[in-house]
């Protein structure tokens, strides 16, 4: 019953953990906060405590007296006015188990108008200023314990063994042995005092200085007093007893002491600092300690003087005797200290992963060993003894065997007792982060950006590793008001610097516009030489941007974990770059979420991006290069060029395609969760029949369809018409692109003569004759709705579109719902991290990386992926739904139809109560808007029903969509 209570006993906090901070860890404070406040499981012993902080540039703030809060469990201090800017705060926690524990944290000032600071965009996605550990004690505390223990241990095991021993070997053969250990007594008391001596010094350091008030304010400080008093009175008389020839009593008293001591041992430490039932877990604790003494001191004590006794007499015999004799009490006592052992140990590992992962887990696994060695050793000592008495005495071979076995058990013992010392002075693994959790919570690409005249200059570095990168620069989002897109630059340059732990560097770097011109992105390569956070100052014409962003190159490792590797491929600097930079930003906003929750089996997941230019060629060269870094899947290979990646790669690594831009490509590991073209052009014809048609009767039967030249815009066409043939509705096919197509769509546009404009072509030259015709024919004639296809749903083609898209005329037939909660979440995050909003390519891509990680559940393996995401389960509300599982590589079959809604001007709120400024309104996906249905239902050609809900996987497949 008293062990069923031990282990259900709660668990000491072991060391101070900080759960909360006022300014929060890694966010922008609303103001300049005028002091820290720090709260923790464990009381704090302020004495030993501090804090300190430095600004980004390294200037040192004054902190001011350290005072104590919430019982015991907080400390704050006043700090001077700060600036705006990044600050760290490193503190130190002393414990009242007196543990030190050191930590550190980032947070954000803004500037006096509200902005954010330089930098801020990445304060979310990292911990790196967010540690705390608890390192192992210095040698001098573990030695001190060490040898404070072992005298104690031996101590309480010789009182225990010759005890036991009385009349059950030969008694001159026990009498020299005992004689011999009341010699060495007074030694191990000193040993004791010496080893106490030096935990109490280093328990008086402070972050001052030696402090001796230290002692007395921590329990583990008493603890060390009454160890010394004990040692001191308890060591003195039983040395006067000693000397009095009085073998017996000194030895007795001698044991007494040293119980009395490793008592006082058992409640320093971790059980200091055990809230609800310190009775218990200090019985627990004391108990263990007793135990280990009354066995492994014993057995230190028969090696050192029974041993030499025995063999000096000529009576090998009272050797295995006294083994056999002792051998009952050490079962019990070996019995009592693995189980006390091991419930302590469930206590503080609280995971399994801890064994593996926290120095603390090795260091027991190491105990558990060398513990199951000492148990071999006494075991087969005890065997030897028990036969040779049986046939009546024993040979000279097996006197000497039990001689070494002896031996090399004390020596075992010995080590044991070091090890245990070192165990209770470093950080359990329970409550501290996992590998996942640790470093930057975003291990992959760069992303940042700066304030441009007009528009936003989107950065990129790729994969923002030691070694080969890729930095893009791409002009983006022109003024809303006018939609007039950005001015090409004709100059851009970026300079870097870091202030890396090996050294200062600074470097520059000119880039060159790619295949789209100047007014696309632009990139160089650019080589990264160490790890670190670095500074990239944008200049375009020679004049630097608003803004300071910083990329954090490389991920601080944990000792034996293994990240786990993602690959892709993607157009980052090539007609597609905005979009599948806005995708990738998805894809790794869903591996941080992952690995805020513990990564994969602890083990953190990490992104490596490669840019492949627009090029198939260079994608499949790219694909097959990362596939020797052995990843378990290819995430959101993005852009028209990554159909030679998943070529390269789609049979041998599972492969989850998001990119609606990316052709149908079959592979036997392809899982494509985006649209299958067909089944996306017939979605679209459902609505228009089902919706259009309704709401529009006396409208022409006739839908235009702007559709670009390759199979998959022809697949879409093909759909359309299947969709509309039961309705009558006709379409007819015109070049979305080429000269006259803003004459073709003016022509198209009036509601009067069609009843809806299906459009699938370039993205460049359908905006432009958008805004052409929006223009011409503002408040002249009413328009007919326009469908685009996925592979242009985004907010910038709204807002690209001018007048007919911020008025409502686009809608867009999607595979994702930007309406969902998992939607709500990703645009709440995008924001935070990467300082932008949310896009609906970048929610393709989160939904990729939802994908990854129901995968993932089945295993890493190539085989256990593929079984897991052959039979997919509803993994994400933002998908509407899985790929056919029958035919992954053929995409997603049931679509929804979603428009932007704006809020009016006049009802954007510019002011509070009584005139005072008030919060912008902030859209989702808009700055002043956000996406809506179109219509409740999920359209689709599966014969289903699929009426104001969602379904799961579909079970009837379609025909090739080619």
């Amino acid at each position: 019953m008293v062990l069923l209570a031990l282990a259900t006993a709660p668990a000491a906090s072991a060391h101070p953990y900080l759960i909360a901070a006022t300014p929060q860890s890694g966010v922008v404070a609303p103001t300049a906060p005028t002091k820290i406040q720090l709260a923790f499981t464990e009381a704090l012993v302020i004495k030993g405590c501090s804090i300190a902080i430095k600004s980004n540039s390294g200037q040192v703030v004054h902190v001011g007296k350290i005072t104590s809060g919430l019982n015991g469990y907080a400390m704050s201090a006043p700090v001077s006015k700060l600036a705006e800017g990044i600050y760290t705060v490193n503190w130190v926690a002393y414990g009242d188990d007196g543990h030190t524990v050191e930590g550190a944290f980032q947070f954000g000032v803004p500037s006096p108008s509200g902005q954010p600071p330089p930098g801020a965009a990445r304060l979310l996605a990292t911990t790196v200023g967010s540690a705390e550990s608890a390192p192992t004690e210095s040698l001098l505390s573990i030695a001190g314990r060490w040898l404070a223990a072992l005298a104690a241990f031996a101590m309480l095991g010789a009182a225990v063994l010759f005890g036991r021993l009385r009349g059950r070997i030969d008694e001159d053969v026990r009498a020299a042995a005992q004689l011999r250990w009341v010699k060495l007594a007074p030694a191990a008391l000193g040993v004791a005092l010496i080893g106490t001596l030096l935990e109490a010094v280093k328990r008086s350091q402070g972050p001052h200085g030696l402090n001796l008030g230290l002692l007395t304010a921590a329990t583990t400080g008493v603890s060390i007093i009454v160890r010394l008093a004990v040692l001191v009175v308890g060591g003195a008389v039983a040395t006067v007893i000693a000397r009095r020839a009085k073998s017996s009593q000194a030895t007795a008293l001698f044991g007494l002491t040293g119980a009395i001591a490793l008592a006082a041992l058992a409640i320093d430490g971790h059980v200091a600092t055990v809230r609800d039932t310190p009775v218990l877990a200090a019985i627990g604790q004391i108990l263990h300690l007793l135990s280990g003494g009354v066995w492994m001191g014993a057995v230190m004590v028969l090696a050192l003087c029974l041993v030499p006794a025995a063999l000096a007499a000529s009576r090998a015999d009272s050797l295995l005797a006294a083994v056999r004799a002792y051998a009952p009490i050490a079962i019990v006592a070996a019995v009592v200290t693995v189980v006390t052992g091991l419930i302590a140990a469930v206590r503080e590992v609280s995971h399994w992963y801890f064994l593996r992962w926290s120095s603390y887990g090795h260091i027991l696994i190491i105990k558990v060993v060398i513990v199951g060695g000492v148990i071999v050793l006494g075991g087969v000592t005890t065997l030897l003894a028990r036969r040779a008495l049986a046939r009546g005495g024993s040979t000279p071979a097996e006197q000497r065997r039990a001689g070494w076995l002896m031996r090399a058990e004390a020596v075992m013992a010995v080590i044991t007792i070091a090890i245990a010392a070192l165990l209770a002075g470093t950080l359990q693994g329970r409550g501290t982060p996992l590998p996942a959790q640790r470093g930057n919570l975003l291990p992959g690409a760069g992303f940042a950006n700066v304030a441009l005249p007009n528009a936003t200059g989107e950065m990129v570095l790729a994969p923002s590793d030691v070694g080969l990168n890729r930095i893009i620069v791409t002009n983006a989002e022109g003024d809303e008001s006018t939609s007039t897109p950005p001015v090409p630059p004709k100059s851009v340059s970026v300079a870097f610097a870091c202030g890396c732990q090996q050294g200062e560097l600074s470097f520059h770097v000119t880039l060159h516009p790619g295949s789209a011109g100047p007014s696309g992105p632009w990139s160089a390569e650019v080589g990264i030489p160490r790890d670190g956070t670095y500074s990239a100052e944008l200049k375009e014409n020679g004049k630097p941007t608003i803004g300071s962003p910083t990329f954090t190159v490389g991920d601080s490792s944990s000792p034996w974990s293994t990240p786990v590797t993602v690959a892709s491929v993607a157009d980052l600097s090539g007609p597609d770059g905005l979009d599948c930079r806005s995708q990738e930003i998805g894809a790794l906003i869903a591996i941080e979420l992952m690995n805020a929750t513990g990564g994969y089996h602890g083990n953190k997941i990490r992104q490596v991006l490669l840019d492949d230019e627009g090029s198939a060629a260079l994608a499949r060269t790219e694909a097959l290069q990362l596939a020797r870094q052995h990843p378990v899947a290819f995430l959101a290979p993005c852009g028209q060029g990554a159909q030679g990646a998943i070529e390269a790669v789609g049979n041998k690594i599972p492969t989850i395609v998001a990119d609606d831009n990316v052709p149908v490509t079959p592979g036997r590991m392809v899982f494509r969760e985006a649209p299958n073209p067909y089944a996306e052009g017939y979605a679209a014809g459902q609505y228009v029949a089902r919706v259009g048609l309704p709401s529009t009767p006396h409208a022409p039967h006739r839908v235009g369809a702007l559709i670009a030249n390759n199979a998959d815009s022809h697949a879409r066409l093909v759909g359309l018409r299947a969709a509309l043939a039961p309705a009558h509705v006709k379409v007819y096919a015109y070049p979305a692109g080429g000269p006259g197509l803003a004459a073709r769509l003016k022509l198209l546009l009036p509601a009067g003569k069609w009843l809806a404009i299906y459009a699938d072509g370039n993205f460049d030259q359908l905006t432009a004759a958008m805004r052409t015709v929006g223009a011409q024919t503002a408040h002249t004639i009413n328009p007919t709705p326009i469908i685009v296809s996925q592979r242009l749903a985004s907010e910038r083609f709204v807002i690209d579109s001018g007048d007919l898209g911020v008025e409502g005329q686009v809608r867009a037939i999607t595979d994702v719902d930007p309406t969902s909660n998992d939607a709500d979440l990703y645009a709440e995050l995008a924001p935070q991290i990467v300082g932008e909003l949310a896009t609906v390519p970048g929610l393709s891509g989160f939904v990729a990386g939802q994908a990854l990680a129901y995968g993932l559940i089945g295993g890493d393996s190539p085989t256990e992926m593929v079984n897991r995401l052959r039979a997919p389960g509803v993994f994400s509300k933002i998908a509407t739904s899985p790929w056919d599982d029958k035919d992954p590589a053929e995409g997603t079959l049931i679509f929804r139809m979603v428009l932007a809604e704006f809020l009016p001007d006049n009802l954007i709120p510019s002011s509070g109560a009584g005139g005072a400024a008030s919060e912008p309104y902030e859209g989702q996906f808009f700055t002043d808007g956000s996406w809506e249905p179109a219509s409740p239902e999920f359209f689709s050609p599966l014969p289903i029903n699929l009426t104001g809900a969602k379904s799961g996987s579909p079970k009837k497949t379609l025909g090739s969509s080619k």
